[in-house]
């Protein structure tokens, strides 16, 4: 599958999925029909290694695709997006490791929930593990999931930091919870994942130290460059994209919904509130900026995975401080499109209420915030010694 061939088939789901928002926001889950058609369009398999069916996308094109199913369901994309990265990650693991999740069926989804809230206990062959885990995007869409940890007394890492990691469970092996009542992005069904001691060999973790260090061990077999760019820069871009689309769509409707009261109102009389026009203006030129600068960062980290060239820490920390920018500005746009909005705006009814909501829902999570995206970028560029798995 081409770039040309995803964009196309995305844009030919989209009225499905536009049609499905209000249906996705009530049952507070992707539809299963909608997440079937995008694994069948390829949108999932995007980033996935080819020698297991996937695509190899350039990030670009699959980026360009997610914001596009933002634009007519934040939550669709969220979800998409989320799930879709985790075939990246999971190419970093060991190809034995990589069989077991698709060697029967290689359209298998994982979900995830990365912040190290569980206990992890060291026993013979590998690591049990126990505890609650938040916020597993589309996780009644997969049947395993990412889960991250902390080994206790484990051995200092890159920078002396813990050994954090990422923990690889079927299905069988956890419960999930339904605690997603939300007041935004409440089509993303993220869930509470619970386990009970389960076991989890060694070789299905991952130690966040390698993303950083590169020593992973699917290393030998992910030759591509996809493989190779910043996995942090990757992640941001995962929840950038969706809030980017989100605030485009509804930049789009307001721009037709103004037109047409133009169009239509008496002679000498003007239908819109001036400050309606700036807000518009201004949203123009905001979401207008942010795909050259994707494109720019993109490119950059592929060309220097093609080159095999190392990304250096203040580099990794722009990439990530430029997407969630772009995440942050989207959030901003929505705020003044809703208060210009008017009474029309708040009825459940709405697309834009619904876009507003997601949107700053999408603005606080901890890749997109933008006050801390923009302190360990500053912390990074000005000197300071940063040590954080997250760059």
């Amino acid at each position: 599958m081409t770039a040309a061939d995803l964009q196309q088939r995305v844009d030919e789901l989209l009225p499905a999925i536009a049609a499905r928002a209000e249906q996705c926001e009530r049952d507070r889950r992707v539809p299963d029909e909608t997440i079937k058609a995008l694994v069948e369009a390829g949108l999932t398999r995007a980033f996935q290694p080819a020698r297991f069916g996937g695509s190899e996308l350039h990030p670009l094109a699959f980026f360009e695709a997610i914001s596009r199913i933002g634009e007519v369901c934040a939550s669709t994309a969220w979800v998409a997006s989320i799930l879709s990265v985790h075939s990246w990650q999971l190419a970093m693991f060991s190809r034995a490791t990589q069989s077991e999740v698709w060697g029967d069926d290689p359209a298998t989804l994982i979900s995830s929930s990365y912040a190290p809230t569980g206990t992890i206990e060291v026993v013979d062959g590998g690591y049990r593990v126990s505890g609650r885990w938040n916020f597993s995007s589309g996780a009644e869409h997969a049947r395993w999931v990412f889960l991250g940890g902390i080994v206790p007394d484990g051995p200092t890492t890159w920078g002396g930091l813990p050994d954090i990691r990422t923990f690889l469970l079927p299905r069988n092996d956890y419960l999930i919870d339904d605690v997603w009542h939300t007041a935004g992005l409440s089509g993303t069904g993220s869930q509470d994942i619970v386990v009970d001691g389960a076991f989890v060999p060694e070789h299905r973790t991952l130690p966040f130290a390698q993303l950083i260090t590169g020593d992973w061990a699917g290393r030998a077999d992910a030759t591509a460059p996809l493989f190779h760019v910043p996995f942090a820069a990757i992640f941001v871009n995962c929840l950038a994209a969706p809030a980017i689309g989100n605030a485009s769509g509804a930049l789009d409707r307001a721009i037709e919904r103004s037109k047409a009261k133009v169009s239509t109102a008496r002679p000498g009389r003007d239908p819109l509130d001036p400050w309606l026009r700036k807000i518009l203006a201004e949203g123009v030129a905001d979401i207008a900026a942010i795909p050259p600068q994707r494109r720019h960062d993109l490119n950059g980290m592929m060309a220097a995975a093609t080159a095999g060239e190392k990304v250096e820490l203040e580099q990794r920390a722009r990439y990530r401080w430029n997407a969630a920018r772009g995440a942050c500005i989207s959030a901003d746009l929505l705020d003044g499109l809703f208060n210009a909005g008017g009474g029309r705006g708040i009825y459940l009814s709405s697309p834009d209420q619904r876009a507003f909501r997601d949107g700053r829902v999408m603005a606080v999570h901890a890749y997109t915030h933008r006050e801390k995206a923009a302190d360990v970028y500053s912390r990074v560029a000005l000197g300071y010694s940063v040590k954080d798995y997250l760059l």
